[in-house]
């Protein structure tokens, strides 16, 4: 799981009022859902929300409601659930182009992108649900 540490460099950068999240590094990392992308199955977070599963993510050591879990699906979106039922997605892992683009990408096989982008998430998936059952 720390493969991903070279490429989603630590701790992320949020500014409040957008949806991207950048790494330490100034590379994408993701963005949270926002009312505009109308996501059928998209849950928005208020600014503060954002800010705070930020920290988490970096490492602050907040608690979140018991009732509240998150999943990743195949396509690197992160779920936000409530006493077990799916909320909607609440933000998607980004960095694709870069991770395997060519023209100033690093190149890597769809396999190995793929490989970075999943352990990312299982740790963004990792720190969130510590966060919420202790």
């Amino acid at each position: 799981m720390i493969m991903f540490k070279k490429y989603f460099k630590l701790p992320l950068q949020f500014s409040y009022g957008f949806t991207k999240v950048s790494t330490d590094d100034n590379n994408m990392a993701f963005d949270f859902v926002s009312s505009w992308l109308k996501i059928e199955n998209g849950f928005n977070l208020t600014d503060s929300q954002k800010g705070l599963i930020v920290e988490i993510i970096n490492g602050e050591d907040f608690k979140l409601p018991k009732e509240l879990s998150f999943t990743i699906d195949g396509e690197a979106n992160v779920h936000l659930l409530q006493n077990g039922k799916d909320k909607g997605i609440i933000l998607f892992i980004r960095s694709w182009g870069r991770l395997t683009g060519t023209g100033g990408g690093l190149g890597l096989s769809e396999d190995k992108a793929i490989e970075i982008q999943d352990s990312f998430g299982e740790y963004i998936i990792e720190k969130l649900n510590k966060s919420s059952n202790g």
